[in-house]
């Protein structure tokens, strides 16, 4: 359990770096989510390529490990966000599993 902790915290250090989307405490203000995905077997290039081409990832990268992709998605709103997830990232073919974190959003 540890071990997934420390990985996902260096995902997300991997794909929150500072920036222009993050506020002045450090806390980013754009609806943002970070997503762990399992594959088909053999499609993972495929599934990387298609996931590419939506215009809210804003980053996707194959990575070894439990998951075969993980991806930054954005959006300009949350419930942007929650749609883009449930009608485009989720319905990817050759998509198998996968797990979503939305990022809290700062006060």
């Amino acid at each position: 359990m540890i071990f997934i902790i420390h990985a996902i915290r260096a995902c997300t250090e991997l794909l929150l770096p500072a920036g222009p989307f993050l506020g002045v405490v450090g806390i980013q203000t754009m609806p943002l989510a970070i997503v762990l995905i399992n594959a088909e077997v053999g499609s993972e290039d495929e599934l990387l390529r298609e996931l590419r081409k939506l215009s809210n990832v804003s980053e996707a990268h194959a990575v070894y490990g439990v998951y075969d992709i993980l991806a930054k998605v954005e959006a300009e709103t949350m419930e942007e966000l929650k749609e883009v997830m449930t009608s485009k990232v989720r319905k990817l073919k050759n998509l198998r599993s996968s797990l979503t974190m939305m990022v809290v959003e700062g006060t």
